[in-house]
């Protein structure tokens, strides 16, 4: 199995685990970011995407305005877009006893340097004039906004691989080696095939595929077949990538290693 030497071994293909190999890369460290299915493939692809400051605990006020001053160069900065625009982002109350709560959150964030503002519900509609009548009042932010997610991640990991890191994808950590306090390695779950004698390397789904199929060479397997085998009841909305491990499997082993039976499945003959 191929080994990779690396100063910080990044797990995780979100937008945390891609920013912080972005930022190492750029400091010249030697970056490899594992992720066990795709870049962005879960919570940080999958969300509102929201850039918001204010409705935070007071300590986290500062990190918050930091990272929208990032955020609002980042597109120039990666070189690509991220979906991101300063819309603004309001916080409503429908009695007198939330809008005091806003107030005194108001207060709070204003003394950490945060220009929000309480506003009327008059001032409410003309910002949003399709929002519900009878509110008491709303908290609004001007430079609150938000950002395509999935679109911000993989930019962000794109960048990280221009900048010098190396991203690997369907690679799922399984051992974290240790001594003296450090990390000395670290195990994914990736196998080894030979083929003509040749070393091969699959992730550890493609080679589940693999040994799955050749238990049933000759026969043709079902797409629904290999759904069950390669995903459990809590991954049914990965099951689409099934189309993307035959296909890595075929540009590794070759075009014909598996054939496609249309409207049946698949086989290896």
């Amino acid at each position: 199995m191929r080994r990779l030497s690396a100063d910080v071994v990044v797990i995780g293909g979100g937008i945390a685990g891609a920013s912080t190999a972005l930022a190492l890369a750029r400091r010249g460290r030697r970056v490899v970011l594992l992720e066990r299915w795709l870049i962005g493939a879960e919570a940080s692809g999958r969300n509102a995407g929201g850039v918001r400051q204010q409705g935070r605990l007071p300590a986290e006020i500062p990190l918050a305005r930091r990272a929208v001053k990032i955020w609002e160069t980042l597109d120039a900065s990666l070189g690509r877009p991220t979906g991101y625009r300063q819309c603004g982002h309001v916080y409503v109350a429908e009695n007198e006893t939330e809008m005091e709560a806003l107030a005194e959150q108001h207060a709070q964030e204003r003394q950490h340097g945060l220009d929000s503002e309480l506003i009327s519900p008059q001032q409410l509609r003309a910002l949003a004039p399709g929002i519900a009548h009878g509110l008491t009042g709303a908290k609004f932010c001007a430079t609150d906004g938000m950002a395509d997610p999935a679109q911000a991640t993989l930019a962000i990991a794109q960048a990280a691989e221009e900048a010098g890191a190396t991203l690997f994808c369907h690679q799922q950590v399984t051992a974290i080696g240790l001594s003296n306090g450090r990390v000395t390695h670290v195990d994914t779950a990736a196998r080894v095939v030979s083929l003509r004698d040749k070393p091969v390397e699959l992730t550890a789904r493609e080679y589940s595929l693999v040994e799955f199929m050749a238990l049933h060479r000759g026969e043709v397997v079902t797409r629904t077949q290999l759904y069950e085998h390669l995903f459990d009841e809590n991954e049914s909305s990965l099951s689409n990538l099934l189309d993307v491990h035959v296909s890595n499997v075929r540009k590794k082993l070759g075009a014909e290693f598996i054939a496609t039976r249309r409207g049946h499945g698949y086989c290896i003959e």
